[in-house]
């Protein structure tokens, strides 16, 4: 839902769009594990590498790729620096930050984070935004901005010349494959195996994917269909979710 409304509001007040992703961003983060007390027994070469012997125990000092905490960790560490920028979050999601100039009553720029990766909207040639955009910049290591025609989270995002925005997910459409059931055996009319049926679930987990992205008009026929989707069930569910 606000990923929809941040694309209308970049839309309405003509924001340029930028996609920011952040250079190894569970190390940048201010160590806070160490207070945890957390013992690990890391891997061979990991222990050997950090001076020590395989059977060592390794204390975790900071959040790393692989642990659950890590990126709520990054949200906290990124929350608390983006308000110091002079962001505010939205009150229905707290991972929408706005930057607004009450001065001139105007909105300079919008953005939303999914995990390490950042969308931006900003007023391009305003000094407040180009100011605050620098700041933004100095936070973290980020890779190179991407712009005009790129991918964030799965979709594809094209900004035209006029300031409208296209979002679509057909490389992902093109990419997926049919359950792997046979025309002759979705003709029968029997229960389906477990294997017929983790191959239709399967199917429809993609299609769930994209129906709460981007193809909202299938939504109600994917969760109706999931709903049905249960072990043993008929092989008019594999016929219908093919059909799809």
């Amino acid at each position: 839902m606000v990923r929809s409304l941040f694309f209308i509001i970049c839309v309405v007040h003509n924001l340029y769009l930028e996609c920011w992703d952040a250079i190894s961003p569970f190390l940048q983060i201010d160590p806070d594990e160490e207070k945890n007390k957390i013992w690990v027994k890391g891997i061979a070469e990991l222990s050997l590498a950090l001076g020590g012997s395989v059977d060592e125990a390794l204390r975790l000092l900071r959040a790393s790729y692989g642990l659950t905490t890590a990126p709520r960790l990054f949200w906290l560490d990124f929350s608390h620096k983006v308000k110091g920028v002079g962001a505010h979050v939205i009150v229905g999601d707290q991972c929408c930050w706005i930057f607004y100039d009450f001065d001139s009553k105007l909105l300079l720029g919008i953005l939303i984070t999914h995990v390490d990766d950042l969308l931006i909207g900003g007023r391009r040639n305003n000094p407040k935004w180009i100011e605050i955009r620098t700041k933004l910049r100095s936070m973290y290591k980020w890779g190179e901005p991407r712009s005009v025609d790129f991918r964030f989270a799965g979709l594809h995002i094209l900004q035209r010349s006029d300031g409208t925005i296209k979002v679509d997910q057909l490389f992902y459409i093109e990419s997926m494959t049919d359950i792997g059931i046979s025309k002759s055996v979705l003709a029968e009319d029997r229960c389906m195996t477990i294997r017929e049926h983790a191959a239709t679930h399967q199917a429809l987990g993609w299609m769930h994917w994209l129906s709460s992205m981007t193809l909202v008009l299938f939504a109600a026929r994917v969760g109706l269909l999931l709903s049905e989707c249960q072990p043993s069930c008929a092989m008019r569910v594999a016929r219908d979710v093919q059909s799809l």
